[in-house]
């Protein structure tokens, strides 16, 4: 494989079952060609064993899985479907490339990629580049916070406005209003963990204080993930009648794919040395 990638550090990782072998080499050919180096691996599954076990032991190293799917080889699909929720959590960006007819259109909540065409090779690799600019833990909070205010105005959310940092900590970055939820007032949070950091409880519960205080919608935009135990919190506040939301990490990188515009914009002009919030 040559050594040129233009993605320093970047691991490629292309898993195929063995009906899709021609099309795993078409694809490991044109992504050479944009000098994007690629580990394949044709991860038959054996009888009994699940594609979600395979890919923990398989995937060590990777950033960048790409599953290529045929409608021989979508008998898999619940197994890809877990194993993507996995290596989302993992922080692994995942990009399932559909050979025609596609047998799905979504894998786990994201868009499928259908290869066809004579630029289905440049559109894969500006996807997978596109992913590795989508360092959201490094992201200084100011820019956070910017992309998050953006990002939200494409599904729906309107008249944001940021609170000055001068006015106090009140407990929410950001106010917005949405059609969906009665024009009523919402409180964003906008909120940057380490990588793979886990959200806190804390900042739901102060969130969810001043949702409720206020009478208002509350959500938390955050480079965090969701645990069980934060979900089980989250739950009991809107059983308490909180209306909060949480927007993680790995839903967050979904609407960037949707957005790469967006992310574009904010992610490759990020200024290193601002610690985030």
């Amino acid at each position: 494989m040559p050594d040129n990638s233009p993605l320093p550090g970047r691991h490629i990782y292309l898993s195929f079952t063995q009906e899709d072998d021609g099309t795993a080499a078409e694809i490991a050919r044109a992504l050479e060609q944009r000098g994007i180096a690629v580990r394949l691996d044709r991860a038959d599954i054996a009888w009994g064993e699940s594609w979600a076990d395979h890919l923990r032991s398989a995937v060590e190293q990777a950033d960048t899985f790409v599953l290529v799917v045929s409608q021989d080889s979508s008998r898999h699909v619940h197994d890809w479907a877990q194993a993507a929720e996995a290596l989302d959590r993992r922080g692994i960006d995942v990009v399932a490339v559909a050979v025609p007819p596609p047998a799905i259109r979504d894998l786990a909540g994201r868009p499928v990629l259908e290869y066809a065409g004579p630029s289905a090779g440049e559109r894969l690799a500006d996807r997978i580049e596109l992913g590795a600019v989508m360092d959201l833990d490094s992201l200084p909070w100011m820019q956070f916070e910017a992309l998050a205010a953006e990002l939200l105005t494409r599904y729906g959310y309107r008249s944001i406005q940021v609170e000055e940092p001068a006015a106090g900590d009140k407990g929410y970055d950001l106010r917005a209003v949405h059609g969906s939820q009665d024009e009523e007032e919402i409180l964003v949070q906008v909120k940057s963990y380490r990588r793979n950091g886990r959200v806190s409880v804390n900042d739901i519960r102060d969130l969810a204080g001043v949702v409720l205080d206020r009478g208002a919608h509350g959500l938390l935009v955050t480079t965090g993930q969701l645990t069980s135990v934060a979900r089980q919190v989250l739950d009991r506040f809107n059983q308490a009648g909180a209306q909060l939301q949480v927007l993680d990490g790995p839903a967050l990188r979904q609407m960037l794919v949707a957005n790469p515009d967006v992310a574009r914009r904010h992610l490759t002009s990020a200024e290193p040395g601002t610690a985030p919030r």
